[in-house]
């Protein structure tokens, strides 16, 4: 069964925040990074599907989003309202990725 693009987002998101202390990161850290995987990965996406394009691999983590994106504020806001940290990394990024692509 093929993943759906959503799921293929909670990977990448999975895989940004995997490396870092994620529970002790502010919520406006957590969510500029949500939002530049989220994005790196449909630039990934949409980048794949020109035919004849080859996508190299990304050096290094993605750029940070800019604090004042409204996507970055809409997740600071939903990490706000609940104790995120208690959540597994995997279930924290679905929540994330479906707030994201609803606030889109």
């Amino acid at each position: 069964m093929q993943s759906s693009p959503q799921d293929q987002s909670v990977a990448a998101v999975i895989a940004a925040l995997t490396p870092f202390t994620w529970r002790s990161l502010p919520p406006r850290l957590v969510a500029r990074r949500v939002v530049a995987a989220a994005d790196r990965h449909e630039l990934v996406a949409l980048l794949g599907s020109v035919p004849g394009a080859d996508v190299g691999a990304w050096e290094g983590p993605p750029r940070l989003a800019d604090p004042e994106d409204r996507r970055v504020i809409n997740l600071v806001e939903f990490l706000e309202a609940f104790t995120w940290t208690k959540l597994s990394l995997p279930l924290l990024c679905h929540h994330l990725v479906a707030v994201h692509y609803n606030a889109a």
